[in-house]
């Protein structure tokens, strides 16, 4: 690019100015080995649950809702890219599949129109990515670091989210966490007719936890610096 052309083109240059996710996205988070207290996990899922209740109420469907379009800012999160978001009222003009069939819901693989309840799918999806791997250091780290619906072959991944429904009691961590089975089992089931909206999802005991104070959680980035302190 010309960069002299540009400063003296003439013409109004947009510029948009956004603040600095400065601990990445969540996808990165789980797989760097960032830990979370199950207090501090909750918050997470209440702000991104806020974040699609402020856009369901104006009328927007995100249709990608998946731990990498989810920042991290001060351990705060924000949901991001909005590139195949759609008004509720212009779905059927654009008759996009979106989003990964790990996350996706089932309706949206089955090409009906998405609601707000298909972004709350997703959301469900993003929070069984979470659990502490020990009861000893109480932490609530992503479940799985998988989708919850993942098989290499795409087909079979696809058949999974429409056919088969997510066995909460195999999972060891989840035994004594009624509460968050509770919320998950709402969350991802799959008639979207008896899934809750963003507003009813927030009202859930599980979620309750979030209003509780919490200890922020571990940076695997600021770990890997002071070990490499500790050697140097």
């Amino acid at each position: 690019a010309d960069g002299q052309q540009f400063a003296d083109d003439s013409r109004p240059c947009w510029a948009m100015a956004l603040s600095l996710a400065g601990q990445g996205d969540l996808f990165d988070w789980v797989h760097c080995g960032g830990t979370m207290s199950e207090n501090f996990a909750a918050s997470i899922m209440q702000g991104l649950l806020s974040a699609l209740r402020h856009i369901h109420l104006q009328g927007v469907c995100h249709r990608d809702v998946k731990p990498e379009n989810v920042l991290l800012s001060n351990s705060r999160p924000l949901l991001c890219d909005f590139g195949v978001a759609t008004r509720l009222s212009e779905v059927r003009k654009r008759p996009i599949h979106c989003g990964p069939a790990g996350f996706t819901a089932p309706e949206i693989l089955l090409n009906m129109e998405p609601t707000t309840q298909s972004d709350v799918f997703s959301a469900g999806c993003v929070s069984l990515s979470f659990h502490g791997p020990t009861k000893l250091q109480a932490l609530f780290f992503m479940i799985l670091k998988q989708r919850p619906f993942c098989d290499p072959d795409l087909a079979t991944a696809v058949n999974s989210a429409l056919t088969r429904k997510i066995n909460l009691d195999q999972f060891v961590e989840l035994q004594d966490s009624h509460a968050l089975k509770e919320f998950l089992s709402a969350l991802m089931e799959r008639s979207p007719l008896q899934r809750p909206d963003a507003n009813a999802a927030l009202g859930y005991s599980f979620l309750q936890a979030a209003l509780a104070p919490h200890p922020p959680p571990t940076d695997p980035t600021s770990r890997a610096h002071q070990r490499k302190q500790a050697f140097a």
